[in-house]
């Protein structure tokens, strides 16, 4: 176990040995201690720091306070039973955070994790990323920092946000690709809770409720986005987002249909690529054997009529 675990995903916290929690003294203190572990690789001068984290004071000042935080920071150390100089350098001119220290930080493991879903020459699909993936999303306890709203966060941030964001898209995919609709619809769920203004996570979460067979929760999902939509952006949804509610609303679900009808589908259905485009081709398909079924009927209550006039 590692002497010190940082978790900078979500509220910033410190954890030493036994798994304490160990507290900061000042709200200043936590964010330059962050600002120090997420750039691990370089030291900094003194003056660098003082006019990034108090711009607003004078020089003189500025470096008093960054000397108190930085002492703060070594007590604070010390009291949970840790020596300062194997974790924090500081010396007249500079400060940084000791990398080979033993140490581990939760943003340092997501940034690995989720590598292969910003690498374009990796293929994030491929089912050996995907467990990393998992692991990622489970790490990623909230927006990093959060609480914290000093500029250097800002960026990081959204750096980590959008990465999250792309793993949970490959996963919400690869659970799709999979007919593994429960863990789709848990995917999607999180990424409306990020954005709920992605109309195609939207149809996705469509596509796996009735997967499932729960065609209604299907059209509730259709609703959901167009309220959003039109709170939000003062728009309806996309003609293919309506064409899909259209075909949920006109069908049962493909567990509901008679075998008769189902069955000369499947050789349809089987020669589609993914199993959102075999849900697509059954509503399409289905929508022409309704057809089908109603001209007939109407064929046969025509006959009928004809008969008793006779």
């Amino acid at each position: 176990m590692s002497a010190l675990k940082f978790y900078l995903l979500g509220n910033v916290a410190l954890q030493g040995a036994l798994s304490r929690p160990i507290h900061f003294p000042t709200k200043k203190s936590k964010s330059l201690f962050a600002y120090l572990v997420v750039y691990k690789e370089r030291t900094f001068t003194r003056a660098a720091l003082a006019g990034k984290f108090w711009p607003e004071i004078e020089d003189v000042r500025a470096q008093r306070s960054l000397n108190t935080e930085i002492w703060r920071l070594r007590t604070m150390l010390k009291s949970s039973g840790l020596e300062p100089d194997n974790f924090l350098f500081s010396d007249r001119d500079r400060v940084g955070f000791c990398r080979d220290s033993d140490h581990w930080v939760d943003v340092a493991e997501f940034h690995a994790l989720t590598q292969s879903v910003t690498v374009r020459s990796v293929v994030p699909s491929h089912p050996h990323l995907l467990p990393s993936l998992r692991r990622a999303i489970v790490l990623y306890r909230g927006d990093f920092a959060d609480g914290l709203f000093d500029e250097w966060c800002l960026v990081q941030r959204e750096d980590y946000r959008v990465r999250l964001l792309a793993a949970l898209e490959t996963l919400l995919a690869a659970a799709m690709d999979e007919e593994h609709w429960d863990e789709g619809i848990a995917h999607g769920r999180r990424l409306l809770e990020l954005d709920p203004l992605q109309e195609h996570v939207h149809r996705a979460l469509m596509r796996c409720h009735f997967g499932l067979g729960n065609r209604p929760a299907a059209l509730k999902q259709y609703g959901a986005c167009e309220r959003v939509l039109r709170d939000e952006l003062q728009i309806e949804p996309m003609p293919e987002t309506r064409q899909l509610f259209e075909k949920l609303a006109a069908q049962t679900t493909a567990q509901e249909q008679p075998s008769d009808v189902r069955d000369p589908l499947d050789p349809i259905l089987r020669s589609c690529c993914t199993p959102a485009q075999r849900i697509d081709a059954a509503l399409a398909n289905l929508s022409t054997a309704r057809s089908l079924l109603e001209d007939a009927s109407r064929q046969l209550l025509t006959a009928a009529s004809d008969r008793r006039a006779r």
